[in-house]
Order: structure tokens, then sequence, then C-alpha cells
């Protein structure tokens, strides 16, 4: 079964510009001065690409709730007491 991977508007343009290089039509340096990055990040997102395919364009952290979010039982809390304070209550 395949899964479906959703790519925003950067995304799409790297997949677009990696599968130039592969045809041939641009050079890895080419493409690193095209999506703004050095000619080491293109090789290793290259790399990525052929392994992993389009899935190796999506960041890994997508749809996940960050490590230092601060916690809703601590943050609503906090809220009411400045809330209060400023209300006067």
């Amino acid at each position: 079964m395949r899964e479906t991977i959703t790519l925003n508007t950067q995304e799409q343009k790297r997949v677009m510009v990696l599968n130039r290089i592969l045809a041939g039509q641009l050079s890895a340096a080419e493409a690193a001065c095209e999506l703004s990055l050095s000619p080491r990040q293109m090789q290793r997102i290259l790399a990525a690409y052929r392994k992993e395919g389009v899935a190796a364009v999506v960041h890994g952290n997508r749809d996940r709730k960050p490590k230092h979010t601060i916690g809703e039982e601590v943050r609503k809390p906090r809220h009411c007491l400045g809330h209060r304070a400023v209300c006067g209550m």
C-alpha cells in the first residue's frame, strides 16, 4: 500500500529541480544556486531523494507537536491569572 505525501510549494519546487538533475538537464551546483542551498546540502538532499524518493524532501518534524511546547495545563492557569489582573477580578 502506498502512502500519500502532500508537498508544500517549496517541497514541490525541490522535487522538480531534483528531477531535472536526474534527467541531466541541470547540474547539482546549478540546482544548489536555484534553491539557495550550499552545494553540500544539495548533494545530501539528492542522495536522500535517490534512496527514499519524494519522502526525503518532506521535513521530518511535519505534523508533530514540538518537544518544547508548553502543556495546556501550564498555559491555561497563567492565562487566567493575567486576565484577572487586567480585568480587576
